[in-house]
């Protein structure tokens, strides 16, 4: 089977390759019409063509057919990648030397489904794995116990599913960060102290994560008795040490829990905040686990997900970058035709001015996988050919260089 390409949320690609990219990730685990957003006639328009990543719980998926078809089909259709929340390690999963691979299996298991019905699963995001089992959290293990038992189940997939990006997320009010203390009656551990054990333990075996997503509600993050925004600074600057791409969920618990227009509304206030305050997250994530907002749709009627999540993008300035447009030559173009597609992708080009040129293509994780042309081209329309046969199914990323401008196409490869 072939698979792979993009994300977002969202592009979760190497920094080398994408600099100031800006991957959008979205999940509403709680709104109660997941499969209308799915349709191909959904009214989201804005959003779905700015998005990279549609996420969704892996237990969202249980006996519901419909909806991993349905999403199958939108993958294939919008070249959206998606992204799985799943557990990793939890406590009932078995024995301190047997938890990661039971924990594997049960839940490649469920995400399964979606490899098995046509689709990719792009990025799998492990919530709390390490937190949930420490002592100091009511579980049974040290961090270095803890840190075996994850990069067993971490072997495990990345064996099964290579292409596929795998990350953490973390409730930063949980735990302290250096001088910056946990939220009152909460102390996991010092964050960063506990994941250079994981990092140690996954160099120690060849292995590694991809992205590090930070769980830190708006309403958390302002409280000025910790210091909330400068601890996710802190973070940033740790997640660039250990050339890990730095998430940000952003919501809003009371907003959440009182009212759809809160939520949007703290919500989108939380990116000018956080970005005043220092930091530059490489991961974009609008998600909810909170009674609101209750529903996704229309993007335009406030204050739906989407209307949120749109807005939202206004407010990071991701709606017109994710189009490259401000940043190329008037006239420049790229276009792919079919896409998707299942064998041979017909690119055109046109180049407005003459000079040099450079198209190839770009796995999620950044990794170019073929050049298809470099080299000095002349004004107007060109003809390019990407023969895939050989390269697995999924989302790529086509990016075409001209006079070190880029412009970037989403295709989808079905096989």
């Amino acid at each position: 089977m072939c698979n792979r390409l993009i994300l977002i949320l969202i592009l979760l690609i190497s920094t080398a390759h994408a600099q100031n990219e800006k991957l959008i990730w979205s999940s509403a685990n709680n709104v109660s019409d997941y499969i209308e957003w799915l349709l191909e006639d959904s009214d989201w328009e804005t959003v779905r063509d700015n998005l990279d990543v549609f996420g969704i719980h892996m237990n969202a998926l249980n006996n519901r057919r419909p909806i991993v078809q349905e999403l199958v089909a939108f993958q294939q259709r919008t070249g959206i990648a998606i992204g799985i929340e799943a557990g990793g390690l939890r406590m009932h999963y078995g024995q301190a030397d047997t938890c990661g691979e039971t924990a594997a299996r049960r839940e490649i298991n469920k995400y399964g489904v979606i490899f098995r019905a046509g689709g990719t699963v792009d990025y799998l995001q492990l919530d709390s794995p390490i937190g949930f089992m420490l002592r100091s959290n009511g579980g049974a293990y040290t961090p270095s116990e803890a840190s075996r038992e994850l990069a067993d189940y971490i072997e495990i997939v990345g064996n099964q599913f290579p292409d596929m990006s795998i990350g953490i997320i973390e409730p930063i009010p949980w735990y302290t960060i250096d001088e910056f203390p946990s939220h009152p009656g909460q102390n996991r551990g010092d964050l960063l102290e506990i994941y250079d054990v994981l990092l140690d333990t996954l160099d120690s075996r060849g292995l590694s994560i991809d992205f590090f997503n930070a769980d830190c509600p708006y309403d958390y993050a302002l409280n000025r008795g910790y210091d909330g925004f400068a601890k996710l600074v802190r973070l940033q600057e740790w997640c660039q040490d250990n050339d890990l791409q730095y998430g940000q969920i952003f919501n809003s618990a009371r907003g959440g829990a009182n009212s759809n227009e809160q939520f949007g509304r703290e919500t989108i206030a939380y990116y000018d905040t956080l970005t005043a305050a220092g930091a530059d997250p490489d991961i974009l994530l609008v998600m909810s686990w909170y009674p609101h907002p209750d529903v996704a749709l229309p993007e335009d009627e406030p204050w739906t997900f989407t209307y949120t999540l749109r807005e939202f993008m206004s407010a990071a300035g991701v709606l017109s970058a994710q189009k490259n447009d401000s940043t190329l030559p008037t006239g420049f173009d790229l276009s792919v035709f079919p896409n998707p597609f299942n064998s041979i992708a017909k690119l055109k080009i046109m180049l407005p001015i003459s000079g040099e040129v450079e198209v190839g293509v770009y796995d999620l994780k950044g990794r170019k996988v073929t050049t298809l042309v470099k080299g000095f081209y002349s004004a107007g329309f060109h003809d390019i050919t990407w023969d895939a046969c050989g390269f697995a199914g999924g989302c790529y990323l086509i990016s075409a260089t001209v006079g070190g401008r880029e412009f970037v196409r989403k295709v989808v490869l079905v096989r």
